[in-house]
């Protein structure tokens, strides 16, 4: 993994939206693995922009997103399908299709985890993005059977 310093959250979000975006125009097709809260948020507002300037196109992509709220639907503001849809998918050219959530109103919630891992086994490499309460872990690309993490419910 490459380390990669820079000065403040505005240029981390410039830098994270450029490494996506590069991913994006060499593989048009490429799987996002997408995270929430307010770290990629300044990240999902770059790419917005790119997309609104003409710079990018999302409509071959395919995201993941590894968690969901048990009992919330994907409308209910609190849901990350929400936050997804107001912050980004709602905003560029991606079909909704291809974005892929956990389904927090599933009546089992383990066969949903079942259904899910399918989702997120696909086989190719995935570009994605994390953060922790004190750093930002910029995108990294690694094959999507490497270090797999399970879908996550909260309750």
């Amino acid at each position: 993994m490459k380390v990669i310093v820079v000065k403040d959250y505005p240029e981390m979000c410039k830098r994270a939206s450029r490494i996506f975006a590069a991913q994006v125009t060499l593989k048009p097709d490429s799987v996002l693995g997408l995270a929430t809260g307010s770290t990629p948020v300044g990240m999902y507002k770059e790419l917005v922009q790119m997309f609104d300037e003409g710079r990018i196109d999302f409509s071959q992509v395919k995201t993941v997103n590894l968690d969901e709220y048990a009992g919330l639907p994907g409308d209910n503001d609190q849901s990350y399908r929400y936050f997804m849809n107001h912050n980004l998918f709602d905003h560029i050219n991606i079909d909704k299709a291809n974005t892929n959530v956990p389904d927090g109103t599933a009546a089992n919630l383990h066969a949903e985890c079942e259904r899910y891992e399918q989702v997120h086994d696909v086989g190719n490499s995935v570009t994605s993005c994390g953060a922790s309460a004190t750093t930002a872990t910029l995108p990294s690309t690694s094959p999507a059977t490497s270090s797999r993490k399970r879908p996550m419910w909260s309750t």
